[in-house]
């Protein structure tokens, strides 16, 4: 989505953003809520030392905002495998 229109809640980017201010020494703890555009997430990881990390959870509500189907043989002329 981020292509045509601003992402309001990235996982990627929420995660990747509590990990660093964990390193940073921003954030106390390794449970820490991140605020987005799309609502608050959480994020929840163990830490080796300051820039290990492993057991990494995330989680936030969560809403449908798409739907679509396609059917794959239709594009059968356009496979070229």
């Amino acid at each position: 989505r981020g292509v045509e229109n601003e992402t309001y809640s990235s996982g990627t980017g929420t995660t990747a953003q509590a990990l660093c201010a964990f390193s940073k020494k921003a954030a106390i703890g390794t449970d820490i809520d991140v605020s987005t555009k799309g609502g608050t997430l959480n994020v929840q990881f163990n830490s080796e030392g300051s820039h290990s990390f492993n057991d990494i959870w995330l989680s936030g509500l969560v809403s449908h905002v798409y739907s679509g189907s396609f059917e794959l043989w239709s594009l059968k002329d356009q496979l070229f495998f």
